[in-house]
């Protein structure tokens, strides 16, 4: 049975222990390693604020710290006075080691994070957009693309919600990352090395079904210049496969990448459109027919998307009033 370690401070490390014991997958937690072979894997766990000396920046002053919202000066003060500067390090060295021994190596959140730090590069300490990403007495739902090529769109496609609680992020790219997932407003959720099994997320793979089942109603995130994205109401499938399945009319759906969704649609010879944040005008330009809308996913270009809709005398059907049809 593979081993792997995770390498982080006993009782600080649950979440990611449970995970992996549903998996059935043998692991030991600790930050003393004695011999890398004797594990297959390296588990990097989330954690606070990154010591900023260890990307070649300082601590953020406190007159720069007071042009943030009250909410933002909160998040900063608390993360820099609870840094770990030794737990950072240890697990450093403990994440050279794996690499240099050619290791799988995954880090999660703050994992990532020291990932690219480790190969040379750096980290912003305070994101523009942090109140998109950010804990806020739970993890935050955002959607995010995947770069092709990437483990990440082998295992997910093109497309997919990813929960989100940090403040900081990654920056320069360190020597032979290479970034592979964006959030909508251009924060890095994803990356992996060129050449060694390294791989990396910004979010929590060990709570992400957990939060999709949380989601129980339609919620808008705007991210400035990139537009509204809307999270469907995910605890109503049966119903929308319901409405889809015994709808006569043919549908244009909107969507992420769904199967159930496009198998019922394709079943039952509805057009299928999912636009995406480049490419999405394009779609609907070029394949669409007679029918309704079914608005499921709003993208960067949705408002160009229902303007030529509307011109075109369709009707847009929101999932709201599908749902109560």
């Amino acid at each position: 049975m593979k081993k792997i370690l995770i390498a982080g401070e006993a009782g600080q490390t649950t979440n990611y222990e449970n995970a992996l014991a549903a998996m059935q997958v043998h692991f030991v937690t600790s930050l003393q390693v004695k011999d890398v072979d004797e594990y297959d894997g390296l588990l990097l766990p989330g954690g606070g604020d990154v010591d900023p000396k260890l990307f070649g920046q300082l601590l953020i002053p406190e007159t720069e710290i007071r042009q943030y919202s009250r909410w933002e000066q909160q998040l900063i003060r608390k993360g820099q006075e609870k840094l770990t500067p030794e737990l950072d390090r240890i697990q450093l060295a403990i994440l050279k080691a794996f690499c240099q021994y050619r290791k799988p190596v995954f880090g999660i959140c703050k994992g990532m994070q020291l990932i690219n730090i480790a190969f040379g590069g750096d980290m912003l300490r305070h994101l523009p957009t942090a109140v998109h990403h950010a804990y806020r007495e739970k993890d935050q739902m955002h959607p995010a693309r995947n770069e092709v090529n990437s483990f990440l769109y082998e295992v997910y496609g093109s497309d997919m919600l990813v929960n989100s609680a940090h403040h900081q992020g990654v920056g320069i790219p360190g020597r032979g990352i290479r970034y592979v997932q964006y959030a909508p407003d251009g924060v890095v959720e994803g990356l992996q090395h060129e050449f060694l099994p390294v791989y990396g997320v910004q979010w929590h793979p060990e709570r992400l079904e957990r939060d999709i089942k949380k989601l129980k109603k339609q919620e808008l995130y705007t991210y400035g210049n990139n537009g509204v994205y809307t999270k469907d109401i995910l605890d109503n499938d049966n119903i929308i496969i319901n409405k889809l399945s015994n709808n006569k009319s043919k549908y244009c759906l909107l969507k992420e990448k769904n199967s159930t969704y496009l198998n019922i649609c394709n079943n039952n010879n509805m057009l299928v459109v999912i636009p995406s944040v480049t490419g999405g005008y394009n779609n609907i330009k070029n394949n669409l027919t007679g029918g309704s809308i079914i608005l499921l996913e709003d993208t960067s270009n949705i408002d160009i998307i229902i303007k030529y809709i509307n011109s075109k005398g369709y009707t847009i059907v929101p999932l709201s009033k599908l749902l109560t049809e």
